[in-house]
C-alpha cells in the first residue's frame, strides 16, 4: 500500500514529465513549417523499424533490379511486418503489409518463381498447421502492372 508521501512524489514526477513534453512540443511547433525534412535512403532505413531481411535481386533474366526489405512493426497483437520494395534509385515502389501469427525469421522470406512466368515472386512463412506442415503467404509479380499481387491459393 502506498503512503501519501509516495503518491505526492509520483504526482510531482508525472507533472514534471508532462511539462517536459509540453516544452518539446512547443519547440517543435515553433520550427519553420516550410522547411521540409528530407531523409536519405540510409537514414530512412535506420528510422523505419527492425529490418529482418534485406535482399537485392534481379527478378528476371532481363531485370529489373529490386531491393526488398522485410521490416518488423510495433504491434500489441500478433506480429506485424511490411515488405518495402525499392527500385535501383532507392525509391519505394510498393509496400506489402503482413500480419502473422508467428514471428518471421530471415530464412522465412523467399524469392522464388512460383508460377513459372520467369519472374521471382515473394513468399513468406505464414505458419504451420497441426501436423507441422508449413504454409506461406505469397505475392505474384505481374509484368503488366510491375507490381506484386496477392496469390489466392
Amino acid at each position: 500500500m502506498m503512503g501519501s508521501k509516495t503518491v505526492t512524489i509520483l504526482l510531482l514526477v508525472l507533472a514534471a514529465s508532462c511539462q517536459h513534453t509540453r516544452e518539446e512540443s512547443a519547440a517543435q511547433s515553433s520550427a519553420s513549417p516550410d522547411k521540409e525534412t528530407v531523409l536519405t535512403f540510409d537514414k530512412a532505413k535506420q528510422m523505419s523499424g527492425n529490418i529482418v531481411v534485406e535482399v537485392q535481386r534481379e527478378i528476371s533474366a532481363a531485370g529489373p533490379l529490386l531491393y526488398f526489405q522485410l521490416i518488423s512493426e510495433h504491434s500489441f497483437s500478433n506480429w506485424h511486418y511490411r515488405i518495402e520494395i525499392r527500385n535501383k534509385a532507392g525509391e519505394i515502389i510498393q509496400t506489402l503489409k503482413i500480419r502473422n501469427g508467428i514471428p518471421i525469421q530471415k530464412e522465412d522470406f523467399q524469392l522464388q518463381d512460383l508460377d513459372a512466368d520467369g519472374f521471382l515472386d515473394v513468399r513468406v512463412l505464414g505458419g504451420t498447421d497441426k501436423s507441422g506442415q508449413k504454409w506461406y503467404k505469397s505475392w505474384r509479380y505481374a509484368e503488366k502492372t510491375k507490381q506484386y499481387t496477392w496469390m489466392k491459393e
